[in-house]
């Protein structure tokens, strides 16, 4: 595997450690949801200042539909959840994402069915209400995998994966705060390599940075992985898509996922596999440009690609943190789920979060403050269908100190294994859960907030 210097490149959040003083507590659960049906496919955004955007799939009648709610934080650090909306139109909608920054603006990204498949729509949120729907893609060609990021000045980007299911053309289209969408720009060129799994991160007044996996070659889309990279500059476009990291000749990625600070730099991590063996690899952006972590292979390179999960956040002082779960080549039923630190120049000794001989944690997602406050969260198996789901806390302040003991954010939670929205994580360490349970044999919205007080 090689990674690209920056001199390749075209124009490229929780809680604390308990000392002394503080508490710190995850509230009751509450319903999000107020229909009847199961939800699918939840998605979060939490600000600076505790307030929330979430979004998720319901059916109404015989249509599944897009909704959306807003939580509305209280001086007191406690919160409540409004009335839910649908987003989609009549004929439903499917694979929602969302975003929101500390001034209260946000968008929603959604695909809605046509004729000729899956289409990208998407509101904007501002004011205490959402615009009307916008349908993003001129084509006619089936979409997938969309997902949206709103700046600080209120600028929001969405991009997709169009064309084939596979490896299609990755697409993006811009809304200038209070204005309307742009037309569809094609990132990965005419000409290109097929990508999937697009991110995207904004920062500053408007820039933007998304990544995808793609490929090279003749052979189809398992070979000559990359990691493919454009950004955006407000005033003067994207940039050209750029090679950031090469893998090797039977080498596919998988799962990217990007952390954006203030200043723009970035920490990506994904899984690679190469000839059936799955690991975690991480890099960071940072003035000098794009590098892989000394240690970049996180964890064990035994393990499968198949049951794979990584979340990545990056801090203001450029600390990034990983959290992992893997599944063992002869053992399918207890795998292992762990978090790292990486702090100036060094990697932190892995850290399982729960013992080995227990039952299969999975799905973990981790958040961080600017100034370091760490949260993960994941899902621990207790039975075959039920877990518990639980959360583990560090300090950057206090690294000494550790990874907080486990604390149960909900227990008794059944259902499906793998509705657990990402973490929210605001500027003062409070923490917004968001996962489904089954209530009477029907998958509800439920949520939790962590308030640490000193």
């Amino acid at each position: 595997m090689s990674f690209l210097s920056s001199s390749a490149l075209l124009p490229m959040s929780m809680g604390l450690v308990l000392m002394a003083g503080p508490t710190s507590t995850w509230k009751a659960p509450r319903r999000v949801d107020q229909q009847t049906t199961d939800v699918h496919a939840p998605a979060l955004a939490v600000n600076a200042r505790h307030a929330a955007l979430s979004v998720w799939e319901q059916a109404e009648g015989t249509v599944i539909h897009v909704w959306a709610n807003v939580y509305v934080p209280h001086a007191g650090g406690h919160g409540r959840w409004s009335t839910p909306l649908p987003l989609s139109g009549s004929t439903g909608g499917s694979q929602p994402q969302v975003a929101l920054n500390a001034q209260g603006q946000g968008a929603a990204v959604w695909l809605q069915p046509s004729p000729s498949g899956p289409q990208v729509w998407a509101r904007t949120y501002g004011g205490g209400s959402w615009s009307a729907a916008a349908q993003l893609q001129t084509s006619g060609d089936a979409s997938t995998a969309p997902k949206i990021a709103v700046a600080p000045n209120g600028d929001a980007v969405a991009v997709w994966q169009e064309g084939p299911a596979r490896y299609g053309a990755i697409l993006a289209s811009r809304c200038v705060s209070g204005g309307s969408w742009s037309a569809p720009v094609s990132l990965s060129g005419d000409t290109g390599p097929g990508g999937r799994d697009p991110q995207v991160a904004m920062w500053g007044r408007g820039h933007a940075r998304v990544v995808w996996a793609a490929y090279y070659g003749t052979d189809g889309p398992e070979i000559n992985g990359r990691v493919m990279e454009a950004t955006l500059a407000p005033h003067h476009g994207w940039s050209e898509a750029a090679n950031i990291f090469s893998g090797g000749s039977s080498e596919q990625f998988e799962q990217l996922r990007l952390s954006t600070n203030a200043n723009g730099h970035a920490a990506l991590a994904w899984i690679g596999s190469d000839t059936g063996v799955g690991g975690v690899w991480v890099a960071r952006k940072n003035a000098e440009g794009w590098s892989l972590l000394p240690r970049n292979h996180v964890g064990d390179s035994s393990w499968l690609p198949t049951g794979l999960h990584v979340s990545v956040a990056l801090d203001a002082k450029e600390d990034v943190f990983v959290a992992w779960s893997e599944t063992g080549v002869d053992d399918d039923t207890h795998g292992g789920t762990f978090v790292a630190r990486y702090a100036g120049t060094a990697w932190d000794a892995d850290l399982q979060l729960a013992s080995a001989t227990e039952k299969i944690a999975v799905s973990p997602e981790i958040a961080v403050t600017p100034h370091g406050e760490a949260m993960v969260l994941w899902q621990q198996k207790t039975s075959a269908t039920t877990a518990t789901l639980q959360s583990r806390s560090f300090d950057s302040a206090h690294p000494e100190l550790g990874w907080q003991a486990p604390a149960v954010v909900a227990a008794g939670v059944t259902g499906s294994m793998a509705n657990v929205a990402p973490l929210g994580l605001d500027h003062a360490g409070r923490a917004l859960a968001l996962w489904t349970s089954a209530e009477a044999s029907v998958l509800h919205l439920q949520s939790a907030s962590y308030d640490a007080t000193h």
